[in-house]
């Protein structure tokens, strides 16, 4: 790897992580169901940003207010989840799963 390609592999890393943080950052900024429901609606959606494909399911849900680790692990198992799928990449979850994690987060109350 020429050290252009590996320049070029770290400002995309560094994008990628950008996206991710920016977006667990409009989370943190909406009140606990708003940020709930925006991610309800990007996990349901087809093409997920980069960024958010990146991060860790449960990272995700604990960066909505209001949603600490036991609501995020009662999300989780309201859609079926096992334990050792909460802290897989959004990437790596299935479209059903996705839309599972989505309609838990909607029927999630307050």
């Amino acid at each position: 790897m020429s050290m252009s390609q590996r320049e070029q592999a770290l400002a995309s890393a560094n994008r990628v992580r950008n996206e991710g943080s920016a977006f667990k950052g409009e989370l943190r900024a909406l009140p606990g169901e708003q940020g709930r429901a925006l991610l309800a609606d990007v996990l349901e959606g087809d093409d997920l940003p980069r960024g958010v494909e990146a991060l860790r399911l449960h990272q995700l849900l604990t960066a909505c207010r209001g949603t600490g680790q036991d609501r995020a692990a009662r999300i989780l198992r309201r859609a079926g989840l096992l334990p050792g799928r909460w802290q897989t990449r959004v990437r790596g979850l299935t479209p059903s799963e996705r839309r599972r994690v989505a309609e838990a987060l909607r029927w999630w109350p307050g």
